[in-house]
């Protein structure tokens, strides 16, 4: 059995993208038509150029060959308003020939070791939790050797399909609000704004600039766009977005992020408006997202005319601090689409 032979299992080296890479690109694309093979300047700008570093534990074969991966991407987060350190689990994979799920198995022992290096008090980088979006056969297998906890199932997404009545509408709703284009300057002030209302995330990604950055002005192939909101000259909010995504059966916009009190009906609706206008143009009949940061902004969108619906997505994972549960969690985690790396 391939339990048997020998193989090690010890944390990212530099070179090792070429490998995970090649692994990932094997495992995903088996029995899977559409598949999009990864590049390995993706990889290293996911994983290297995070400002909050890698989490990152392999095995390799007797020969060196990487046979197993468990991957995560580290951000700052918002616990209670402090600000902290939690993962999202993104690439786990297990060579064809090397899958077992026995004791002393590459997926158990590689997922041990990433567990044990980050994800314990003691250690240097220690995060609070850990999650990420998962399929219903990836749970079962992760919450028996794993220990995954499921929390939303499925992730609701608010969306509404697009029509010129319901921007007419949002734009009489935000006409106090000015909406523009933005070329991604003034991350800082972004920041800024997150900042001040940091309250209204009990639990969630911490909306620094250099995250921003990475995290949409700087991934390759620029895929998303930015609107941003004014009243009276002072800036109030900004929405970040794509036009669809490869694998989406829907033909919509899906908005990513928001910045900006989630509470603030005026530019909410002057930001939908403008991006539901976008959407008109380019022939797309939807737009949804998930709520967002902000404990209100739920209450906004569906003031607004959005209602949920179940997502294509589940989100699970496993909490490593006593300030707070998984009930806790379901109840105060703010998702945003962006927050999970499919998007």
């Amino acid at each position: 059995m391939s339990e048997k032979r020998p193989f090690s299992v010890r944390e990212y080296r530099p070179g090792d993208e070429e490998g995970i890479v090649a692994l990932f690109n094997r495992v995903f694309s088996h029995n899977n038509p559409t598949f999009i093979p990864r590049v390995v300047d993706i990889w290293r700008h996911v994983y290297l150029g995070n400002p909050f570093g890698h989490q990152i534990m392999l095995a390799t074969d007797e020969h060196g060959e990487i046979i197993g991966n468990y991957s995560a991407i580290p951000t700052a987060q918002s616990v209670r308003g402090e600000r902290r350190l939690g993962t999202q689990i993104v690439d786990t994979m297990v060579h064809p020939d090397w899958r077992g799920m026995r004791k002393g198995g590459v997926f158990v022992e590689v997922t041990r070791a990433w567990k044990e290096r980050f994800c314990h008090p003691a250690g240097p980088a220690y995060n609070d939790y850990f999650f990420g979006v998962i399929d219903d056969q990836i749970f079962k297998v992760g919450s028996r050797v794993v220990g995954y906890v499921a929390w939303h199932w499925p992730v609701p997404v608010w969306t509404r399909p697009v029509d010129a009545a319901w921007v007419d509408e949002l734009q009489a709703a935000g006409a106090g609000v000015t909406v523009t284009a933005s070329d991604w300057s003034g991350l800082d002030a972004w920041q800024a704004l997150f900042e001040q209302h940091v309250g209204e995330v009990p639990l969630g990604v911490w909306r620094t600039a250099e995250y921003l950055a990475w995290r949409y002005r700087d991934w390759p192939g620029a895929p998303f766009k930015a609107l941003q909101a004014h009243r009276d000259g002072e800036f109030v909010g900004a929405l970040i977005y794509r036009e669809g995504i490869e694998w989406e059966a829907r033909p919509g916009f899906l908005l990513l992020d928001w910045i900006g009190p989630s509470g603030d009906r005026e530019t909410v609706a002057a930001l939908l408006a403008a991006v539901s206008r976008a959407a008109l143009q380019a022939g797309r009949a939807r737009v949804e997202c998930f709520p967002g940061p902000g404990r209100h902004r739920p209450a906004t969108l569906a003031a607004l005319g959005m209602v949920t619906e179940p997502s294509r997505f589940n989100s699970a994972g496993m909490i490593f601090t006593d300030t707070f549960d998984d009930d806790w969690l379901r109840e105060n985690w703010s998702l945003a689409m962006g927050d999970f790396d499919v998007y």
